[in-house]
């Protein structure tokens, strides 16, 4: 997929807890039942890192750093197509949200079983096995 045809961009933010690692989900703004990564609409003249980095922030009070580009997902809502780009990305401090979201900082069990959709998941997997080895 050409990078330019990204429409949203988003992050995968894990942090230790000892040397296990966990991940950071938010709730929907659309449909509160469901788990989902922090994302949102590319605005013109930003790039996908920059968008990345402000979601996590706006809909988690999450300040990270990305460690790469994870995998991308696309889907429909609304209508529209919906094409984004993930990073993994290293937790590094709380700080203000923009929003008002639950988050939840989750395991990788149970992060893969709260999240609500299989494209995420399969994110999640990808990002899991990059962090894992990266503890080794």
């Amino acid at each position: 997929m050409d990078i330019t045809s990204y429409t949203h961009a988003g992050g995968i933010v894990s942090r230790l807890d000892g040397n296990n690692p966990d991940y950071l989900i938010v709730r929907s703004s659309t449909d509160k039942t469901h788990w989902v990564f922090p994302k949102g609409h590319i605005e013109p003249g930003e790039s996908s890192e920059t968008t990345a980095l402000r979601e996590v922030r706006e809909e988690a009070g999450v300040k990270a750093e990305i460690i790469s580009s994870i995998g991308e997902s696309e889907f429909i809502k609304g209508g529209e197509s919906v094409k984004v780009i993930y990073f993994l990305m290293r937790y590094k401090n709380l700080t203000d949200s923009d929003e008002d979201r639950e988050t939840k900082w989750c395991t990788y069990q149970i992060a893969s079983e709260v999240l609500s959709f299989e494209d995420t998941k399969r994110l999640l997997k990808i990002a899991h096995e990059s962090v894992s080895l990266n503890l080794k």
